[in-house]
């Protein structure tokens, strides 16, 4: 499944921030679902995971506000094919939803999904992302 991993600048708000950059602290990803035509988003945070599906003006402005504030990575998540170590947070998460490993922090899941064949995606190159309808 190929998925648009989502890396912004929130606030500090726990004492493992320090270990945190800039621009790499809530991580969150979003795919489009053809066949049931519709948008489904994964967030992770302190507070708990929220799950939302969404389609038409409401996929579109939530799409619309991530590709503004965040940094986008394209990735073809793999097969669980192995153990994938369990980490907390929104990093260990994604890692998880995604099959990869080795990506504790925000920074180190965006710097390893590049190394392994994601891409970076800009917003004003690919907007829209595809047809929403």
């Amino acid at each position: 499944m190929e998925w648009l991993i989502a890396f912004s600048d929130g606030d500090r708000f726990a004492w493992w921030d320090v270990w945190t950059r800039p621009g790499f602290r809530p991580v969150s990803a979003c795919r489009y679902d053809a066949a049931a035509d519709c948008w489904l988003f994964y967030d992770v945070k302190i507070g708990g995971t929220r799950v939302t599906v969404e389609r038409g003006d409401a996929a579109e402005e939530m799409l619309g506000r991530l590709m503004a504030t965040s940094r986008i990575v394209r990735f073809v998540g793999r097969a669980h094919q192995r153990i994938v170590p369990a980490a907390w947070g929104c990093a260990g998460a994604m890692a998880h939803l995604l099959g990869v490993s080795g990506a504790f922090t925000p920074w180190r899941l965006f710097r390893h999904l590049l190394a392994n064949g994601g891409q970076e995606w800009r917003f004003v190159e690919a907007w829209p992302p595809c047809d929403i309808q």
